[in-house]
């Protein structure tokens, strides 16, 4: 589909708007390709850093109840009170403790087999009953040195260490720990700046324990947890409906515990939003700018323009004396300026074809002037010839003022050159009172003879209009004789170099002036050549005179004359 503009102006408008829009929505999805390429990159590094963050956090923190459990199994006091079943100053020395460490749990159980719970601070566990995270104490006998791990007490969730109660051999477990609850993720989360999730797995099922999602991010997440890749560092999981990057960590060696750190790429690419919503509005802005500014470039333009185009068409009317005001130094200007020349030029030239219009046929000027250059020579063409002459024109003129017969004259010779131009006719020049006229030269029509002689018939009849307002001014009659030839003669420039005239000569003109001059003797108005009424149309009827010998020719020729079928 090709699209047309009507102006230069939605044209200009048109491309630049197509340029910009064009460039803008590329930039665009460069920088929504880019920001949303590092936002991912940055979330990705974010949870690796909040997984570093969070390991650290619970190592340092089951290190901080290492230390101080160690202080306290060595404090001698705590080891008599112990062994001398004071229990209730055992109790009170842990209560202090967990106080000061800020733990949820802890408890001392018996160093041997089924290691039955001694003392506990949270009645989560009856006193005499086994410890529930025995395998904790195994592998702290194993490795001889303090475990942890995740226990759970009541559907609670504790990360633990066990610390053996040394005199010097062990006579006690401490086991002590943090609560792993929504408080808890929500601390971590505060402190790595990553959403936090806790599933517990266990005989192949999953649930989620704690959690810093909204209820329907962790159904979310519980619906897509099965297809969890934990083996892959980052997994993209929609969320709630919203994109979001996951990292799983397991924590604990007694049983599985998952820890699964989350970032939302909805709020990672939240500041990335606001950047996509600046470069819009600045889009926005540099788009109104852009139509504002082609507007005035193109007004700037196309105004002067405008003016040059009302300017040509009134050069189209014939009108030159209006020129360009010029303000403009660019190529506006120049083309204003090139236009008043032209204007100018086009003037003169007017000029010079209406004064040689007027001495010499329009057809014969237009020749000249677009010719180009004016030569001496001529070349052979077919031409009617056309000369009429005014009876007794010299007793016309005595006794009366020479301005009186020039006026005469020279309104009888506009009017019959108007009826010779009128049919195609040249008049190739005025001789006097008398016309010599060319039809077939320089302008040749296929038919020129029929033009001639409906011209001469013509002519007739507007000698009788001039006849009726002569005997109106109470002037004499006028008659007049008209003699037709159509030949081959040279048609072309004659004269000398500096002065010349467009005409024809030849035999051919020579008979056509004696036919005229032979219509006093004939009788006869009109008079035409054999060849002329060998090429007539039919539109005519000629009277046969005969032959007659006329002067300058050895041989007689047969003479016709002209009237109206």
């Amino acid at each position: 589909m090709t699209f047309r503009f009507r102006t230069f102006k939605a044209r200009l408008l048109t491309i630049f708007l197509s340029l910009f829009v064009l460039v803008g929505i590329a930039a665009f999805l460069l920088v929504h390709r880019v920001s949303e390429q590092y936002a991912r990159e940055q979330a990705e590094r974010s949870l690796e850093v909040s997984g570093r963050v969070l390991s650290e956090t619970i190592r340092s923190r089951g290190e901080l109840l290492r230390q101080a459990v160690y202080m306290l199994s060595r404090d001698f006091a705590f080891q008599q009170a112990f062994a001398t079943d004071d229990l209730a100053t055992v109790r009170s020395a842990m209560l202090s403790l967990k106080s000061r460490l800020k733990a949820d749990l802890m408890l001392l159980s018996h160093p041997e087999e089924p290691f039955a719970t001694v003392v506990e601070t949270e009645n989560l566990v009856e006193a005499g009953t086994p410890f529930p995270g025995s395998d904790m104490i195994h592998a702290a006998l194993e490795s001889e040195k303090p475990v942890s791990g995740i226990l759970e007490l009541e559907g609670r969730l504790f990360i633990t260490i066990v610390v053996p109660l040394l005199a010097p051999e062990p006579i006690a477990w401490f086991v002590v720990g943090f609560q792993i609850d929504d408080t808890f993720v929500r601390e971590l989360q505060t402190i790595t700046n990553t959403d936090l999730s806790v599933i517990v797995e266990g005989s192949g099922t999953a649930r989620l324990h704690a959690s810093t999602l909204s209820e329907t991010q962790r159904a979310s997440l519980m619906q897509v947890y099965a297809s969890f890749n934990h083996e892959l560092e980052v997994s993209k999981l929609q969320l709630g409906g919203d994109p979001w990057l996951l990292r799983s960590i397991r924590v604990g060696h007694t049983r599985m515990i998952r820890l699964i750190l989350g970032k939302s790429l909805s709020r990672a690419m939240a500041p990335f939003y606001q950047l996509r919503m600046l470069l819009f509005s600045i889009a926005l802005i540099g788009l109104v700018i852009t139509i504002i500014g082609v507007f005035l470039v193109a007004r700037h333009v196309t105004v002067p323009l405008r003016a040059l185009v009302d300017k040509t068409r009134l050069i189209e009317e014939g009108t030159y004396d209006q020129p360009i005001v010029v303000t403009q130094e660019d190529e506006i200007g120049d083309l204003a300026r090139a236009y008043n020349h032209m204007s100018k030029g086009l003037a003169d030239r007017d000029k010079v074809r209406a004064l040689l219009g007027k001495v010499v046929s329009g057809a014969i000027a237009d020749e000249l002037l677009k010719s180009g250059e004016v030569q001496l020579g001529g070349e052979e063409k077919e031409v009617t010839i056309l000369f009429s002459d005014i009876r007794n024109f010299t007793t016309l003129c005595e006794g009366r003022a020479p301005s009186q017969i020039l006026e005469m004259l020279n309104d009888y010779l506009t009017r019959m050159n108007q009826v010779i131009e009128a049919h195609g006719g040249v008049v190739d020049k005025f001789i006097g009172d008398a016309i010599m006229a060319l039809f077939g030269a320089p302008v040749p029509h296929p038919d020129d003879v029929d033009r001639a002689l409906r011209a001469a018939l013509q002519m007739k009849d507007e000698l009788a209009q001039i006849n009726v307002e002569l005997a109106k001014k109470n002037l004499p009659q006028v008659s007049i004789g008209i003699g037709i030839n159509t030949g081959v003669v040279v048609a072309g420039n004659m004269g000398s170099r500096n002065r010349l005239n467009y005409t024809v000569i030849g035999d051919g003109v020579n008979l056509a002036s004696r036919l005229e001059s032979e219509t006093k003797s004939l009788n006869r108005p009109i008079v035409v050549s054999e060849s002329t009424r060998k090429k007539a149309g039919s539109d005519f009827q000629f009277e046969d005179l005969g032959e007659v010998t006329v002067k300058g020719k050895t041989e007689a020729v047969r003479v016709y004359a002209l009237s109206r079928s």
